[in-house]
């Protein structure tokens, strides 16, 4: 069986240095896998750079957001991190993208709330 844990990205107050910890803790612990709350709205780091990251910290373990909002991104810009990120940590990334159900996030980034859905299927 395969038991994932959440990093604590969105959680305000956590440093840089206690999530490479936990992600270090975590890869040695036997977990498969760590996982990340991307919503542009909360504070806290941005999952594929702390994927980024993390990977630079761990040997096995893989990473996957919970819920990527990819329509909140350029399609091309978010490829191009994905990619990056997946060859950085030895194709240990899995994708997860939704259109996501918070209208702040689209504001924050001067996105289409209401056709959010038409642009992840044209993503």
């Amino acid at each position: 069986m395969d038991i994932g844990i959440g990093l604590p990205n969105s959680v305000p107050g956590t440093t840089g240095g206690q999530l490479l910890d936990w992600a270090r803790r975590a890869d040695a612990a036997g977990f498969s896998s760590l996982a990340t709350i991307g919503c542009v709205s909360f504070p806290g780091y941005e999952e594929l750079t702390v994927f980024a990251a993390a990977g630079a910290v761990t040997q096995r373990i893989r990473f996957m957001p919970n819920v990527l909002l990819a329509p909140t991104r350029s399609s091309a810009e978010l490829a191009k991190q994905a990619a990056s990120v997946d060859q950085l940590t030895g194709g240990r990334l899995t994708l997860a993208v939704a259109p996501g159900w918070r209208a702040a996030d689209y504001q924050l980034t001067g996105r289409d709330f209401d056709h959010r859905g038409r642009r992840l299927d044209s993503s």
